[in-house]
């Protein structure tokens, strides 16, 4: 697993990090800059826009508005609004490795999950209650029709969505943790029968 630990705004650079040619890619460039924090404020965005940990402030953002935030953070007061284009091809390179690195099957079911729940979420809240007068053909009021059920729909919807989410991490977790024993260790070759007499 790859952690980037975080202390006074900054990336603490863990030796093992450079390990990696993503990361150590960004230090090499951010070294040859005038700005010496570049590389930090990369790193940075990184950590922002894909550790899914609690401590991460932004973990639970919406994932449409994660990248902006991050971004507008990263840089700060900077004279710079974004990144150029050699940045963002090494931005984009470290973030494949930090997901690769450190998503687990119950983290990517949970991040598809809640993209869908979001824009559902964004059709729910843009959602109106609206009420029309049904006329006869003599232009009297015979009735009123509603969006009401549209809108009931789209609130079962995203239950149903939290639930199943709630259903697939759970089922995602149960496979993780196959044959661990206690202290959240992998279950040794005895354990899973692999010295076992297949007579016994």
């Amino acid at each position: 697993m790859l952690k980037f630990t975080i202390a006074g705004g900054k990336v603490l650079l863990d030796p093992n990090l450079v390990l990696f040619q993503e990361f150590s890619d960004i230090l090499s460039y951010g070294e040859k800059q005038k700005d010496k924090d570049l590389a930090n404020r990369m790193l940075l965005y990184i950590y922002w826009c894909c550790d899914l940990s609690q401590e991460n402030p932004m973990s639970g953002l919406d994932h449409r508005l994660k990248e902006g935030q991050a971004l507008s953070r990263a840089l700060g007061k900077h004279k710079k609004s974004s990144f150029n284009k050699k940045e963002t091809a090494l931005i984009d390179a470290g973030m494949d490795a930090y997901n690769f690195f450190n998503e687990t099957a119950l983290e990517r079911v949970g991040l598809s999950y809640d993209k869908k729940i979001d824009e559902l979420r964004t059709q729910f809240d843009g959602l109106k209650l609206e009420i029309h007068e049904i006329h006869d053909e003599n232009g009297g009021v015979k009735g009123f029709a509603s969006n009401d059920k549209i809108i009931e729909n789209v609130g079962k919807q995203i239950v149903e969505m939290a639930n199943n989410k709630l259903k697939a991490m759970e089922a995602a977790r149960k496979i993780e943790n196959k044959g661990r024993v206690r202290g959240d260790k992998g279950s040794s070759m005895i354990e899973r029968g692999v010295f076992r007499n297949d007579e016994d």
